[in-house]
C-alpha cells in the first residue's frame, strides 16, 4: 500500500453510488453530525459529481477535539481538520499506511475509519487525451499544447 500512497493511486473501497445510496438511508441528525446537510457537486466537463463535505460545526469535529485531549492521533486529526478544512494528504497517507495498527474493538477507531472511508471519493476519470485538448492563449496567439516544441522553453515559442 505504501507505493500506492506515493503514486496517488488509492482506490476507495466503496463506489460512490453505493456510498450515497447508504447515506440517503441514515437519519438526518446522524448525517449532519459528521457531514454537511446537503450533498455538494463538483462540475467535471459536462457532468456533475457528488462529494461529501465534513460539517465543521458538527458533533464529529467536537468529538475529535475531546478525544484528542487524551489521544495524540486524534489531536492531530482535529488540528489538521481545523487548519486545512479537510483531511490533509498527510492524514490520508497516515491512515492508509497505519490502519492495520488500529484496534477496531475501540469505538473511536471504528468511527474514524468509517468517516475516513466514506469521505474518500472515487477518483475522477481523466480522459487519456486531456493534455492534447489543453489550449494555451495569449493576447494575440493561441497555441495547442500538443503542438508546442518539446525542447524549446514555452517562452521562446511565444
Amino acid at each position: 500500500m505504501d507505493a500506492d500512497v506515493k503514486k496517488g493511486s488509492i482506490t476507495p473501497l466503496l463506489d460512490d453510488s453505493a456510498k450515497f445510496q447508504f447515506l440517503e438511508t441514515i437519519d438526518k441528525d446522524a448525517f449532519s453530525a459528521i457531514w454537511r446537510k446537503s450533498l455538494s457537486y463538483i462540475p467535471w466537463e459536462s457532468q456533475c459529481r457528488k462529494y461529501l463535505e465534513l460539517n465543521f460545526e458538527g458533533k464529529y469535529k467536537k468529538y475529535l477535539q475531546e478525544t484528542g485531549k487524551s489521544d495524540d492521533r486524534y489531536a492531530g486529526i482535529y488540528e489538521d481538520l481545523n487548519m486545512s478544512g479537510d483531511f490533509s494528504p498527510a492524514t490520508v497517507a497516515e491512515f492508509l499506511k497505519n490502519h492495520q495498527g488500529l484496534d477496531f474493538t475501540l469505538y473511536k477507531h471504528r468511527l474514524w475509519a468509517t468517516v475516513f472511508l466514506l469521505r474518500m471519493a472515487e477518483p475522477l476519470e481523466i480522459p487519456d487525451d486531456l493534455n492534447s485538448r489543453v489550449v494555451l492563449s495569449t493576447d494575440k496567439r493561441v497555441y495547442e499544447l500538443s503542438a508546442l516544441p518539446e525542447k524549446r522553453p514555452i517562452l521562446n515559442a511565444l
